[in-house]
């Protein structure tokens, strides 16, 4: 069931920098999806949680992305 892709063992340093960004987005897509869904069943206990976590992945993503 995981969105993340089997990493590419033939990519170089930058294309493993954007291959592990494109991950983080991928979980990013999913908490997004999970937080809609809390919300909409009155959750806002797991909806925080998953807003949380999304933080964490897209200060990764900004980190990841600046280093290219």
């Amino acid at each position: 069931l995981s969105k993340a892709k089997k990493p590419n063992n033939s990519l170089d340093n930058k294309g493993m920098v954007i291959d592990l960004a494109a991950d983080h987005e991928a979980v990013v897509k999913m908490l997004k999806d999970g937080i809609a869904i809390a919300q909409k069943a009155e959750d806002e206990g797991t909806a925080d949680i998953f807003i949380q976590r999304t933080k964490i992945h897209e200060k990764a993503i900004w980190m990841l992305r600046s280093s290219i």
